[in-house]
Parts: structure tokens; C-alpha cells; sequence
């Protein structure tokens, strides 16, 4: 089974069967993998260029803000989880939720077995009987061989998962 987690905050998981155990930890990522190196530095001093003095007639112009990206507040397919059974949903879970995959998929079951302090703990059953566990705590992801999870923390005791296929 392929696994791959990505945490804002740390992520640790523990594979289940045939003696197979992954174990990852991870702090101060993003949980997002730019597409393409930043480039260097660079090591000569721009030349200072005079600004021109503000006239009455000039309009403003737009300043890039830093504002953070808005807050989800809601998912797409609100709390049907049925929704996900072809690995496209967004879903809003809480504790002792579990959301099931066709029969088609490696990935069976995602059992959200807890969510406090805004890291969820979960759970999956595959097709072969065995499974993974672990946490996500924060914003972050998990990968199976199937799908890719994104989650979104929606309060101390809700999460918004948006779950895409491989």
C-alpha cells in the first residue's frame, strides 16, 4: 500500500499487517510541495529608482495584500457521506464517522475515530484486510494508493475532508 502524509503541524502514522510499520513526523511544513525550485538569490544591489510625487488626479493603485485565504466554513456535500463512494467528496466529519469507498478501490473505509483540539485521528480498511492509522493534526493530507485526502479543520471538533482520486 502507498502512503504519503503531509501535516502543517505534524502527522504521525502506523501501517497494520504483515509486519509493516510506517512511521512519519513532521513539523513546519504546509503540507503543499511548490511545483518548481524558487530561484537563487541574487547578489547584486538593485538600483534605487526616485518615486514620482503623488498628484491630485492620479487614482490609487491596488496593494497586494497579506490577508490570509479565506476560512472554509462549509463543505460542498455538507454531511453526506455517502457522497464519497467514487473518491470525489467534500465532506464535514466528526468523531465516529466513517466513510465507505466501492468495492472497486483499494481503499474500502476511512474511520474517523476521533477529532480534539483539531487534529483528527483516523483509521482505513483496504481491500486486502489490513489498514493504516494515524493523525493529522491541523490542516494537512493523506494519500493512499487510491485517493488523496485534503483536511480542513472546521472547529475543535469538526473537520472538512475533500477526498480526490490518484
Amino acid at each position: 500500500m502507498h502512503l504519503t502524509v503531509s501535516s502543517r503541524y505534524g502527522a504521525a502514522l502506523a501501517g497494520v499487517g504483515a509486519g509493516v510499520v510506517l512511521l512519519m513526523a513532521g513539523c513546519g511544513g504546509t503540507g503543499t510541495q511548490a511545483s518548481s525550485p524558487a530561484p537563487p538569490p541574487t547578489t547584486t544591489s538593485p538600483t534605487p529608482v526616485p518615486s514620482p510625487s503623488p498628484s491630485p488626479s492620479s487614482s490609487p493603485s491596488a496593494t497586494p495584500s497579506s490577508s490570509p485565504a479565506p476560512k472554509v466554513t462549509k463543505a460542498a456535500d455538507g454531511r453526506k457521506l455517502s457522497a464519497c463512494r467514487d473518491l470525489r467528496c467534500e465532506v464535514e466529519v466528526k468523531g465516529g464517522d466513517t466513510i465507505r469507498f466501492a468495492a472497486k478501490y483499494d481503499l474500502q473505509a476511512f474511520h474517523v475515530q476521533q477529532i480534539a483540539k483539531q487534529t483528527l485521528y483516523f483509521a482505513t480498511a483496504d481491500s486486502e484486510g489490513s489498514g493504516m492509522s494515524g493523525y493529522v493534526g491541523g490542516s494537512g493530507s493523506v494519500s493512499t494508493a487510491d485517493a488523496h485526502i485534503e483536511i480542513t479543520p472546521l472547529g475543535s471538533k469538526r473537520m472538512i475532508l475533500k477526498i480526490r482520486p490518484r
